[in-house]
């Protein structure tokens, strides 16, 4: 469990992560957004129907997680595609 030592060790501290390790938590994030999404059932709603849920549904603190993941993720992704292109 690399992602979980990375976040244990890291306490207050930023974490730097190798290629191999920004992998890894890809990977994490990837799967932890498939299940979300299966709670979500992204299959049948639209991005539009789930960003306008209720204040008091309890999915739409699961949606907020689940789009924050994909930012996340999709700033690792971006921050890897840097690092191709310098070591280029």
């Amino acid at each position: 469990m690399a992602v979980r030592s990375d976040v244990i060790n890291a306490g207050d501290q930023a974490i730097e992560l190798s290629e191999e390790s920004a992998q890894g938590w890809l990977g994490a994030l990837n799967d932890i957004r498939l299940a979300l999404g299966v709670r979500l059932n992204v299959e049948n709603r639209t991005y539009e129907q789930l960003e306008i849920l209720a204040p008091d549904d309890p999915m739409r603190a699961v949606f907020a997680v689940y789009t924050w993941l994909g930012w996340l993720q999709s700033g690792l992704i971006d921050a890897l595609f840097l690092d191709i292109g310098s070591n280029s």
